[in-house]
């Protein structure tokens, strides 16, 4: 994956199975932004970049007020109408929410987009590539327990893959 796109590099990435469960359950659990999550990672195995959390926070700025108007009401709708309300579930409520996962999808390429145009200015880089680094640093700048045995899992889970992917 070497030299490859945000785009690209997540969409690799997030096809493991065990990395797509451990984005969502720091997602859920820790109200990570799985693209700013993503965004490091390609940060750390592309670039050799350590993000610490001053940067974390302006890469999130830079993409917050899309992610809580535009992504976040999306997913919403979407994972709502798996249960309910009626008539959902059934056969019609399920084609449309393919349609919002299609949109949803979508939304997150353009902030992928966002992402990988910021201009973050000159950054250290490391001399490893430091996947696990900007991982916990992104966990802990949403708020996420980086000891927590469930959390520091998902971080290792994520990190293995990304490490032997690149």
């Amino acid at each position: 994956m070497k030299n490859s796109s945000l785009w690209h590099f997540a969409a690799a990435i997030y096809g493991h199975d065990e990395v797509s469960k451990a984005c969502l359950f720091l997602q859920d659990e820790c109200g990570v932004d799985v693209n700013v999550l993503l965004f490091a990672l390609w940060m750390a195995a592309e670039r050799k970049i350590q993000l610490d959390a001053a940067t974390v926070q302006k890469i999130d700025a830079a993409v917050r007020q899309w992610r809580e108007q535009v992504v976040m009401p999306l997913r919403a709708v979407r994972r709502r109408m798996k249960t309910g309300p009626a008539p959902a579930p059934n056969e019609k409520t399920e084609e449309l929410r393919g349609k919002l996962k299609e949109v949803e999808i979508e939304s997150e390429r353009i902030e992928l987009s966002v992402l990988e145009g910021l201009d973050l200015g000159p950054l250290p880089q490391a001399a490893d590539k430091p996947v696990t680094q900007n991982t916990l640093c992104v966990v802990s700048a949403y708020g996420g327990k980086t000891a927590d045995k469930l959390v520091a899992q998902a971080i290792a889970s994520i990190a293995a893959v990304v490490k032997a992917a690149v």
